[in-house]
């Protein structure tokens, strides 16, 4: 969840609904009391993390098979939060994570190979890593592509197919129809990347970015309308989603 770096956060209840959903396909019971839980967990986390006075950041927000719910605060993963306007960045191409059926696409807590991936991302002097699968790209290490492909459709990979379910994206989908962008979920395929207009990345931590190069390769026709599109409905949705943590009642 994005934080506010004072005592709101993002998408609260979309992010709860994600977590119940993610905990009972791993087999995690669900507490009864969840959001009281969870607000005492960040609410601890508020007067307990490292980052500066007042800065905005993320919380990572996990539950374990006892039921406890732990909060974490970090840092955004690219930049600094900064929503003034569409940075531009870069990717490379890796193999992606494999999962069994039961916790595929699912927010499982292994956070080891996509820690892995952005780290030789880091390495190729990218900002971000594409994770692909038979010539199809799955998802990011941390947000979600979503590209126009030469007809005007945009086009974001199946929760099916291993891809992790985007809380940003959600927001955004009636917007984009709204605006006249027919919406397809389904194979982002070399064939298709390869005659996209526009690809971006869509996550919690990094906002919307406009994805300019895998591997070197030049991607999209060079325009930034859609990417531009993507990121003033992302920060409509998001000026709209704040909300207080307070303390449950009892």
């Amino acid at each position: 969840m994005r934080f506010d770096g004072k005592s709101s956060v993002a998408h609260y209840y979309l992010h709860l609904k994600r977590l119940q959903e993610h905990a009972f396909r791993v087999g995690i019971k669900w507490p009864i009391n969840a959001e009281k839980i969870a607000n005492e967990a960040i609410i601890d986390e508020f007067a307990n993390h490292n980052l500066p006075v007042n800065q905005p950041g993320l919380i990572r927000l996990e539950l374990n098979y006892q039921g406890f719910m732990q909060a974490k605060i970090r840092a955004f993963s690219i930049g600094d939060g900064d929503l003034s306007s569409v940075r531009k960045v870069t990717s490379t191409a890796l193999p992606a994570p494999q999962w069994n059926d039961e916790i595929n696409g699912c927010k499982h807590g292994d956070w080891k190979p996509y820690h892995d991936a952005m780290d030789i991302a880091k390495e190729r002097n990218c900002e971000i890593a594409l994770l692909i699968k038979e010539d199809t790209v799955l998802d990011c290490n941390s947000s979600t592509p979503l590209l126009l492909d030469d007809d005007g459709v945009a086009w974001y990979p199946n929760v099916r197919d291993g891809s992790v379910e985007s809380i940003s994206l959600i927001s955004m989908l009636n917007g984009l129809k709204d605006s006249g962008i027919p919406i397809c979920q389904g194979r982002i395929t070399k064939t298709l990347l390869s005659r996209g207009r526009e690809l971006v990345a869509v996550g919690t931590g990094i906002s919307v970015v406009q994805i300019t190069h895998i591997d070197g390769q030049l991607i999209g026709d060079g325009s930034t309308t859609f990417s531009k599109l993507c990121h003033n409905i992302y920060v409509k949705q998001l000026k709209n989603s704040w909300h207080k943590i307070q303390e449950a009642r009892k």
